[in-house]
């Protein structure tokens, strides 16, 4: 998996898995919106990508099909970034090998447009899958 794809499935970490960038988000992108009914599904939302290997990121491919539809339907990166600069942006949070890095809406921006994302996202959730369907076929 490049690592792009890699740094990409951190960026949705990074929003949907801090508390406060869960809020603003819910705040600023879902209430007063069509979307506003999705607010629950986003804040329950707690899988994290423990580390970089093939079962983690699967297991977080898996748990973040919802929420990466909702965030595609309804992600405004101006609305979520009005009034300026958030606290939440400008202090460090990361997990793994991103330590240390900061949020960055027009990254999840980037990230929601990207063709090659979407596209290696969908590949790994049916890889997953082909041991399952092999097993069955010998059944």
């Amino acid at each position: 998996m490049p690592k792009k794809v890699k740094f990409d499935l951190k960026v949705l970490e990074m929003v949907l898995c801090h508390p406060g960038r869960k809020e603003r988000l819910i705040a600023k992108c879902l209430l007063g919106t069509p979307y506003g009914g999705f607010a629950d599904t986003i804040r329950r939302f707690s899988f994290t990508l423990h580390e970089p290997r093939w079962h983690s990121i699967v297991a977080f491919c898996k748990a973040v099909v919802r929420p990466l539809g909702i965030l595609r339907r309804c992600w405004r990166e101006a609305d979520y970034k009005e009034n300026g600069k958030h606290d939440l942006e400008e202090r460090a949070w990361g997990v793994g090998d991103q330590k240390g890095r900061t949020f960055n809406p027009s990254e999840l921006t980037a990230l929601l447009r990207s063709a090659l994302f979407r596209f290696y996202f969908h590949m790994v959730i049916i890889m997953q899958s082909i041991p399952t369907k092999v097993a069955q076929w010998f059944d």
